[in-house]
Formats: structure tokens, C-alpha cells, sequence
């Protein structure tokens, strides 16, 4: 199926266009913040995927259909290639697809996000104790992964993930609060680029990370308060792990991997050579000149986030 859009219609005008540049009117205008494409564009993916809307909640768009993320002044389309989430159960549980280690839990139903219901993850006096994914995903000695997380903080003011080789019996350890992070040990592989950002909606967090495992094997992924105080809580939400080094957008699971079919764009640019205009959601602007278009352009690699592409003829910018 493929995506309804609004198409520019071309009549008389008194004035040039919210568009033009020093009254250069653009070639073709894709502007996703407003629903206005050429004819001829065209997106479609083969299931369903999540975008966010205005408040960073995530919303589910139907297969075939544009996805956009309206979080920023300028909403963009969010267009990505595929992938797949490793891990069986996105939205973590105590009782379905997830296993308390140590730790108490108690499920919760909070919605947070607009899908997680949330469980309260509690230290029972030791830091390791913690909430795991039951499903072990496999890992390739000296291949990258990234781990993506999204929690609330609790009273320990933190959380530890743990990535464990229990075949070998180490770990790679890290623990991260809204000031610093402290890699607590790497006996299952290095971990790096670790990020936490602040959703600014229910309180969530989002925590990002790589590991490059140093065995080939199953890897145990857990998540707790990370504390020796009984009684220390973490909220988890839930988790994806992906191949490569950059998250994407959250794959739900709901008892086996899955993959994110590829957004695919028909982008029916004309031929030729123009100069190139894309915004992001923050209205800045990136310009190219002299831009060569010939048949299945596309004006940047997935993952890409647009909120609008203008081609103008060359010399505008």
C-alpha cells in the first residue's frame, strides 16, 4: 500500500512561494513538515512501524504508510533501512519474556511512552541484582551491537546494565546516572559510545550503548538499580539490541526477534543537476550545489530524517 500524500498543485501565484530564494522558485519541493510532495513520490515498507508524535510518544504507523517524528519545531519523516531487534521481548516484564536475577520486581501500568507498562525493578542488597532478558541473543566474537534501553530512574538514582557471557562466566558492566557513567568491568567485551538522553515525556530515559563482545556465543542482557541499598529501585521499560553501532527505531517484539522492513522511497526527482536543500526538525538547513540527479536519486542514505528536500536550479544557493 502506498502513502497518501498531498501533491503540489501549480496555478497562478501574486508572490513567490514560502520556498523561493531571492524569488528563485524551487525544482521540487518535498516538504514532510507540511504534507507537500511532487507527484510521483512514493514510500511504502512492508509492516507496520513506530514514529513519535508531538509529545515523543511513539505512535504506530500502519505498513505502506510514511512514518513521521513530530517532536521538534519541524516535523520530519523518519525513513531508515531495515533491521531487526535480537531480543524476543521489547516491553520488559516479570512474569513474560523476562527473568528477575537477585532482584524483586512488580509489573506495572503506566503506558509510559504510549507502550511500556513499565516494572519496578528492586535491589535485594547486592549491585548486580537486576532484571534479564530470558532469551539470549547470539553474538559473533568482534561484531558490533548496540543495546538500547528506555527506564525511568528510581531511588538508587541509576541503573547498571549487565552484558554477561555465562558460558564463561563474566560480564561487561556499566553504571550510569544523570551525571556520569562508570564502565564497571568489559570481561565480556568493550563498551562504548554510551549515552543517556532524556525523553522530556513520563519521565523516561532513553540509555544507548555499544559492545563488541570478545567470544562467540549467547549473551545474557540485564538491567537493574544497581545498588548494595535493600530496597533501591530502577522502573525498566524495555529494551532492543541490534546489530551495527546506531539504534533505530524501537522494534516491538512480542516473543520472537523481528525486523523492520526498509522504508523504501520513490523519490521522482527530475533529472538533471540542481543545487540541494535539506532542513531538519530543527529548521537548519545543509546546502549542496551542483547536485547530479538521474534515475532512483535519493538525496541522502538511510537512516534519514528530512524535514524537507528542495532542489533549486543550480547557482540559487
Amino acid at each position: 500500500m502506498n502513502t497518501p500524500i498531498r501533491y503540489i498543485i501549480t496555478s497562478p501565484r501574486l508572490g513567490p512561494s514560502p520556498f523561493a530564494i531571492n524569488w528563485i522558485e524551487p525544482v521540487s519541493v518535498w516538504d514532510f513538515d507540511g504534507g507537500l510532495f511532487p507527484s510521483g513520490f512514493v514510500i511504502s515498507r512492508a509492516a507496520s512501524a513506530f514514529g513519535y508524535d508531538g509529545a515523543g510518544r511513539f505512535i504506530s504507523y500502519s505498513a505502506g504508510l510514511l512514518r513521521y517524528d513530530a517532536r521538534r519545531l519541524l516535523r520530519t519523516a523518519v525513513i531508515e533501512p531495515a533491521a531487526t531487534n535480537l531480543l524476543s521481548r521489547a516491553i520488559a516484564s516479570t512474569t513474560i519474556g523476562w527473568t528477575l536475577s537477585g532482584a524483586s520486581g512488580s509489573n506495572l501500568a503506566l503506558n509510559a511512552l504510549g507502550l511500556f507498562p513499565g516494572v519496578t525493578v528492586t535491589s535485594n542488597g547486592a549491585i548486580w541484582h537486576r532484571l534479564n532478558h530470558t532469551d539470549e541473543p547470539a553474538v559473533t566474537n568482534g561484531a558490533s551491537y548496540h543495546l538500547r534501553t528506555f527506564f525511568k530512574f528510581g531511588t538508587s538514582g541509576k541503573i547498571v546494565a549487565t552484558l554477561r557471557n555465562m558460558t564463561g562466566a563474566v560480564e561487561s558492566r556499566v553504571e550510569v546516572s544523570t551525571t556520569t557513567n562508570t564502565v564497571l568491568g568489559a570481561g565480556a567485551g568493550g563498551l562504548d559510545s554510551i549515552t543517556l538522553t532524556d525523553l522530556g515525556v513520563d519521565g523516561a530515559y532513553r540509555l544507548g550503548m555499544n559492545i563488541t563482545p570478545n567470544f562467540t556465543g549467547t549473551l545474557n542482557i540485564g538491567l537493574g538499580p544497581g545498588s548494595a541499598t535493600t530496597g533501591a529501585t530502577v522502573t525498566l521499560l524495555g529494551a532492543q539490541f541490534e546489530s551495527g553501532t546506531t539504534g533505530s527505531s524501537l522494534i516491538n517484539t512480542t516473543g520472537a526477534t523481528s525486523t523492520r522492513p526498509a522504508d523504501a522511497v520513490t523519490w521522482a526527482a527530475p533529472v538533471g543537476t540542481y543545487d540541494l536543500r535539506i532542513v531538519d526538525g530543527a529548521g537548519a538547513a545543509i546546502d549542496s550545489r551542483s547536485v547530479s540527479v538521474s534515475s532512483g536519486w535519493a538525496p541522502q542514505a538511510l537512516p534519514f530524517y528530512p524535514a524537507r528536500v528542495l532542489l533549486y536550479p543550480v547557482g540559487t544557493l
